[in-house]
């Protein structure tokens, strides 16, 4: 046991009998000096043997989820982007849908901010060569910086 404890329960100890005779003093109860410091200690020890003997709560600690778990609290429609992605990231075979979703992306974009048709110059200018040509060649397997670069460049339009 540490030395603070000790002055904890040497300083609760005093409070108390101080406490008790000024009350019993208030109210002409007339305690005995000496009765009421041994029934304060005796209580005071009793309650510190008590605290000594529960265990220490050990330290919790919280385990990081892993970002799957996080699915199931976006958006449906973030994790559908999400499950696309990572399907296309973990599989071996070629998949259309990433590209399929970075075209619709790219579409949405397009009529909402700049109203335009994926068909149009302007468009293609907006798009840039690369994303260009991911939305419109055949599917192929795409590296994780060239999904970022396509996500940024549809992001920037």
């Amino acid at each position: 046991m540490t030395g603070a404890r000790w002055w904890v329960r040497l300083v609760v100890l005093v409070a108390s009998v101080t406490a008790v005779l000024w009350f019993g003093e208030r109210f002409e109860l007339d305690p005995d000096p000496v009765r009421v410091l041994l029934v304060t200690a005796a209580v005071v020890v009793l309650i510190g043997l008590l605290l000594d003997a529960t265990p220490q709560p050990t330290p919790t600690w919280r385990i990081e989820e892993s970002h799957l778990g996080d699915v199931h609290r976006r958006d449906p429609r973030t994790a559908a982007n999400l499950r696309v992605l990572e399907h296309h990231l973990g599989t071996d075979r070629i998949d259309a849908g990433l590209r399929d979703r970075l075209a619709a992306l790219t579409e949405q974009v397009l009529r909402v901010r700049h109203d335009e048709r994926p068909e149009t110059a302007q468009a293609y200018r907006l798009m840039g060569p690369e994303l260009t040509r991911i939305v419109s060649d055949p599917p192929r397997r795409l590296g994780r910086d060239e999904i970022e670069r396509c996500v940024r460049r549809i992001e920037e339009m």
